[in-house]
């Protein structure tokens, strides 16, 4: 799950989507789907990834 959200985040980087420094979420993100419900895990990474956005 890691090196796929690692991948995600590389290909959001190089499209310019993300910041460039943007990298510790992956890990966070796969714990919580294998932890909590689908919708509680989303709700709770939305808030930091909608921080990570280029402006």
């Amino acid at each position: 799950m890691t090196e796929t959200g690692e991948r995600i985040v590389a290909w959001a980087r190089e499209s310019g989507d993300i910041r460039p420094d943007a990298t510790a979420l992956t890990a966070a993100a796969a714990s919580l789907r294998e932890h909590l419900s689908a919708d509680a895990a989303d709700r709770l990474i939305a808030l930091p990834l909608g921080g990570l956005a280029r402006r």
